[in-house]
């Protein structure tokens, strides 16, 4: 579905959760698993870019060719360079934001238009002219907070809780590189995503569910408080 959809930007997104999960979810005693499984879809996605290739012609990968490793920096400058530029100048023109639905998905309900003085391309741009400084820095620290609590307390973890949660992870990590090119809370999957993942890794990384055999947690009576 990535390869065929051709964008470009969920192409790298994917690569970066990848080599995320590894990091988050390897462990001297599951290395073997989980390389083994990375190997497999390896694998499947060499098949579906052969066979798509095949019954398409070469071309059809063409567009990929600008986001190469070495054609990455100028084509991220290229197409989102303009963009990011203009954060600096959001921020001093809207530091409150400029007002809900003035771009993005809710510009046709909420009245926006192109002229609004408002950005929505990139995820910063989106999120400093909806919500401001305050709200750039509420979204993009609870990210980091996500990531600041795996560091500290994934390896806590037993094996296979760790690599359920180091998926979580890797969403998110993807989401904060592939919000460079789009708006990322204001689009799906990745909106709902971040939501679902935050609570999901509040939970698992807390004190509490650390506190807590899995035994207990996925008992019938289902899973105790977190202070239990």
């Amino acid at each position: 579905a990535i390869i065929s959809g051709e964008g470009r930007s969920i192409l790298i997104g994917s690569v970066v959760a990848v080599l995320a999960y590894v990091g988050f979810a390897t462990t001297a005693r599951r290395l073997v698993p989980t390389m083994t499984a990375v190997l497999l879809g390896l694998a499947v996605l060499v098949g579906v870019v052969v066979y798509v290739g095949s019954v398409s012609g070469s071309g059809v990968f063409a567009r990929y060719k600008t986001i190469s490793p070495s054609n990455l920096a100028s084509t991220t400058s290229t197409d989102r360079g303009s963009s990011l530029k203009y954060i600096p100048t959001l921020i001093a023109d809207h530091p409150l934001g400029n007002g809900l639905g003035k771009v993005g998905p809710a510009a046709g309900f909420a009245g926006g238009a192109s002229n609004s003085g408002s950005n929505g391309e990139t995820e910063p741009d989106f999120l400093v002219s909806e919500l401001g400084v305050p709200g750039l820095i509420v979204v993009l620290g609870f990210n980091i907070n996500l990531l600041f609590l795996a560091f500290r307390r994934i390896r806590q973890l037993e094996p296979e809780t760790r690599s359920l949660v180091a998926a979580l992870l890797a969403g998110i990590v993807a989401m904060l590189v592939v919000g460079v090119a789009s708006a990322t809370t204001a689009n799906a999957p990745d909106a709902p995503y971040l939501w679902f993942a935050g609570g999901a890794l509040s939970y698992w990384l807390g004190a509490g569910a650390r506190s807590v055999p899995l035994s207990a947690r996925v008992s019938a009576d289902g899973p105790p408080p977190i202070g239990a």
